[in-house]
């Protein structure tokens, strides 16, 4: 997890991303700072989901029109526990498959 009082440089933030991929890594790198939080979720060493910064229910939903237009996503209920989870974005897609 690289998070804490001390800043990282883009170098630093992309280096920890090659070694992820080098160690064929699986598990989550988290980074998160003041303002948003983004997870990276990992198998093998090869990002497999990514959530996180502003917004991220805005981008599921623009996401799900874009490239799943015959869903309608706007017309899916959820309940306020649905988005409790980390990866609550890829369960409702596990949900609708």
């Amino acid at each position: 997890m690289i998070q804490g009082k001390t800043q990282f440089t883009m170098k630093q933030i992309i280096d920890y991303f090659y070694a992820c991929s080098r160690m064929k890594f699986s598990g989550k790198l988290e980074l998160n700072n003041v303002l948003t939080k983004w997870t990276f979720y990992y198998r093998r060493g090869q990002i497999i989901w990514a959530v996180g910064g502003f917004h991220p229910v805005r981008r599921w939903f623009r996401q799900m029109s874009t490239y799943c237009p015959d869903i309608e996503a706007n017309k899916l209920r959820f309940r306020p526990s649905d988005f409790n989870i980390d990866f609550w974005q890829y369960k409702a897609l596990d949900s609708l498959y």
